[in-house]
């Protein structure tokens, strides 16, 4: 009980709950078993209190209630904003912001830039706020699944499945760019989808203050090397990213969409990115014979290694993708 009251994530009424449900069990493992089945903890939250760790389960004025598998962060968490009694999540820049100053002011003018958008196919951001030296984005929750774990776990997703989410995508890269934003790392784990089959794009504008990462030499940090696979050819040589380099991550998902695989998927980092700077992938019509040869060609055309050679726009890629839909 000790840990628990530390911890802050109950209300005292729901602490006094827990008092009384707990009684003299001194037994941590069957005090959190009664906890979490009484709906007072969840089981990240128990895991946590077992770990000796209450000042995990909070960041501010919120209440941690679960770690989420959302965009490309490794610290995101569905919240509870106890005073509003509402659900949000919370998208935890890497502690110690206050030592990149610079990188900080960009990342909260970009922060302001992207909560004043409004697009149903784009993650809204509440707030952003700092808690114990980390910044972290409020972003609104929604309970969906993204992209890489639903084609890992259940395999690529229809023809006409991947074609709206692909044209959702680009509806939402369109609003963003013509509010002067990029996305610059844009891939699978960045794409939620909820129950309805609607899209939400994750982690907009905020890849600025990322934890700097050596690349891998050993090929063992699947999160890195997964970075590797949905750049594109102007970002592996050192460019910034652009609105060309979001459409080129986003034929790469398209692709990945419809095949199960990324265009350049094996191999070291370096070695992943010299492939995107050299080397044509494999046709999407011979891994996946029922890809109609006109989606593909607009999918391969996305990742085109000349940006000059990419679609226009993300209008143009949305515009593409609703013409072969009309005649299919």
């Amino acid at each position: 009980m000790e840990l628990l009251a530390q911890s802050d994530a109950l209300a005292p009424d729901e602490l006094d709950r827990a008092k009384k449900l707990l009684g003299d069990c001194v037994a941590p493992k069957e005090a959190a078993r009664k906890l979490v089945g009484a709906g007072l903890l969840t089981r990240w939250q128990a895991s946590q209190l077992l770990k000796e760790q209450p000042e995990l389960l909070t960041l501010g004025k919120y209440v941690l209630l679960e770690r989420l598998p959302w965009g490309s962060s490794r610290a995101t968490f569905l919240a509870r904003h106890p005073m509003m009694d509402r659900k949000v999540a919370l998208n935890v820049l890497f502690r110690g912001s206050r030592r990149h100053g610079d990188s900080v002011q960009d990342f909260l003018s970009d922060a302001r830039a992207i909560a004043s958008l409004d697009h149903r196919n784009l993650i809204h951001v509440y707030d952003v706020d700092e808690a114990d030296d980390r910044h972290f984005l409020v972003t609104e929750y929604v309970d969906g699944e993204n992209l890489h774990d639903l084609v890992s776990q259940s395999g690529p997703l229809s023809v006409q499945v991947a074609a709206d989410v692909v044209r959702q995508i680009a509806d939402g890269l369109d609003y963003a760019h013509n509010n002067g934003l990029v996305h610059g790392s844009l891939r699978p784990t960045n794409v939620l989808l909820d129950a309805q089959g609607a899209v939400k794009i994750l982690d907009l504008g905020v890849s600025k203050l990322r934890e700097p990462t050596t690349p891998p030499t050993d090929g063992s940090d699947s999160q890195v090397l997964a970075v590797a696979d949905y750049l594109s050819p102007e970002q592996a040589a050192g460019k910034p990213a652009s609105r060309a380099s979001d459409i080129y991550s986003l034929g790469c998902i398209a692709y990945w969409a419809l095949s199960g695989r990324a265009p350049f998927g094996k191999g070291t980092y370096a070695e992943r990115l010299k492939q995107h700077l050299n080397d044509s992938p494999p046709s999407l019509t011979k891994l996946r014979a029922e890809a109609p040869p006109e989606l593909a060609a607009i999918i391969e055309g996305m990742i085109a290694k000349d940006p000059q050679k990419r679609p226009a726009s993300a209008k143009a890629v949305g515009e593409a993708i609703h013409q072969w839909w009309q005649q299919h």
